[in-house]
Parts: C-alpha cells; structure tokens; sequence
C-alpha cells in the first residue's frame, strides 16, 4: 500500500512539475480554455462529432478531413467517420468491430474447451487488444480519454498497425479452422486423464 501510494505520488509530481505534461492534462479537462493551442485536435474533433448529428452530412461531404482536424486519417478517423454518417453510423461501426472482438472471444472459448492452450491464450489477447484500441480510441475521439495516438483498428490509416492486425486475425481464423476440423468437442470432454 504504501509503494502504491510512492508510486502515484511520484506520478502527480512528474505531471505537476513538467510544464508539457500539466498542458495536456488540462486541455484534456477543458479543451475550451485553449482551443487553438493544446486543445485543438479535441475541440475539432468535438466539432466534428456535433456537425454530423444522428444521420451526418453525408459520405465525402466532411469538411474536418480537410486539413482543419489533424490526424483526421488515423487517430480521429472515428470523428470524420460520424461526421459524415452521423452517431448511427459510427455506432454501427463501434458494434460491428466489438461483434469481431465477440468473435474472437467465441473462438478463444471453444480454443480453451478442446484444449488447445496455445489457441486459447493467443486468440484471448488478440480480442484483448482490439477491444482496448477500440475503446480508447472512440474515448480518444470523443473526449472522454486523454489523447494516446492510437488508431482505429482496420479502418485507421496506416501500414504496420493494419498489417500486424491482419495478421493477428489471420492467425486467428487459422485457430478457428483447427478448432472446427480437430475432434469433436464431446471426444475431446470423455478422453480419459491418465
């Protein structure tokens, strides 16, 4: 308790006493105090949220992509996203991408349940990590989270993040495949344990 309690201490006084750091805490907090310095990418993709309201103003018609919302490709991708077809389409994009995190999980279960501890482990992190990047990076987007450079997986714009994530979900249907064509889960359950 007390090294936890050295250890937050210590946190707070690095934010505290490093100028750059306690700038971006409180444009996080109230990005409307300096909306043309620190908090800049937040108040416009904030602006960017509220002009696409429910149904947005239509695919190609955005203009933060424009230049005026910086990384508006990679880590502000879900603002232009609903700006331009509104809340209902960047909820249909939250759920379809936590559907594949979903899934993930599924295969993660039958992984687990015919033992196949390597398919189990891999394909649980796999889901782990894209449901993180998503969560983070629609809170990043929305205002709710600190901004962390994170992208939205396989929509954002980028080369490594969308080739590593390809791969990991490339590997992960290979699971699934062994899943589905190893024995069936009830002779897997009655093998006898030695």
């Amino acid at each position: 308790m007390i090294v936890a309690s050295l250890g937050l201490m210590g946190i707070l006084l690095m934010i505290y006493f490093v100028p750059w750091r306690w700038e971006r805490i409180i444009s996080f907090l109230d990005p409307w105090s300096n909306p043309w310095e620190s908090g800049y990418q937040l108040t416009m993709s904030l602006m960017s949220i509220g002009r696409g309201d429910w149904f947005g103003v239509g695919l190609g018609q955005g203009l933060m992509k424009m230049g005026y919302l910086p990384d508006a490709h990679t880590d502000f991708i879900f603002s232009v996203i609903v700006e331009e077809t509104g809340i209902l389409g960047g909820l249909i994009i939250i759920s379809l991408l936590f559907a594949l995190t979903f899934r993930i999980f599924y295969i993660s279960k039958d992984s687990f349940l015919r033992k196949n501890y390597f398919g189990f482990f891999f394909s649980y992190g796999v889901a782990i990590l894209l449901g993180l990047h998503i969560f983070i990076n629609v809170g990043v987007a929305s205002g709710l989270l600190p901004t962390k450079g994170l992208t939205l997986p396989l929509i954002s714009g980028g080369g490594t993040n969308l080739i590593v994530i390809c791969l990991m979900i490339g590997l992960v249907l290979r699971i699934d495949y062994e899943n589905k064509t190893s024995m069936p889960l009830t002779v897997v359950n009655r093998r006898v344990q030695f």
